[in-house]
C-alpha cells in the first residue's frame, strides 16, 4: 500500500498531509485533510470538522491527561469518541479502511483559525506505516 501525501501550509509551515474521510459508527462520513505527525501521540480530529456534522461531541469523555495536549503551542482537551473507521485512497485509487481510537481536540487556547485534523504515531505505528520520501513527493507505506 503506497498513500501519496500533499504538502501544504498548515499553522505556519508546510507540512505532509493526507486526505482522509472519517466516519463515527454513528453519524456519517466526513472529510478533511489531516497533518501527518509523528510528534502527535493520537489522531485528532479537527473540532470544526466534527461541527459540520452537528455531532454532539462535548458528552463524550475527555481524555485524562496530566496537563492539556500542547500542539505547536495550541493548548487542546481531548473528547474520546472510541474507536472509529479512517479512510485513505492508495495511488492505485483503491480505499483503505483503518479501524483506529480517535479525538476530537477542543481548543483551549483563543486562535483565529481552523485547526486542522492530526494522524499522529500510534495510527503509523498500529498500522506498519512510515513516511517515504521519493523523487516526486512523500508516501505512506506499509511496512512488511
Amino acid at each position: 500500500m503506497k498513500i501519496k501525501l500533499k504538502s501544504a501550509k498548515s499553522l505556519g509551515f508546510d507540512r505532509d498531509m493526507a486526505s482522509i474521510g472519517f466516519k463515527h459508527p454513528q453519524f456519517a462520513r466526513v472529510f478533511d485533510n489531516a497533518i501527518i505527525d509523528t510528534g502527535c501521540p493520537y489522531v485528532i480530529i479537527s473540532e470544526s470538522v466534527i461541527k459540520t456534522r452537528r455531532m454532539p461531541y462535548k458528552k463524550y469523555p475527555k481524555l485524562e491527561l496530566e496537563s492539556p495536549l500542547n500542539l505547536g503551542g495550541i493548548l487542546m482537551e481531548l473528547r474520546d469518541l472510541g474507536e472509529c473507521s479512517i479512510f485513505m485512497f492508495d495511488t492505485n485509487d483503491k480505499l483503505n479502511e483503518f479501524k483506529h481510537r480517535a479525538y476530537v481536540g477542543v481548543s483551549l487556547t483563543p486562535i483565529n483559525m481552523k485547526l486542522p485534523s492530526f494522524i499522529g504515531i500510534d495510527f503509523l505505528k498500529k498500522n506498519k506505516l512510515s513516511i517515504n520520501f521519493e523523487e516526486d513527493g512523500s508516501y505512506l507505506i506499509k511496512s512488511q
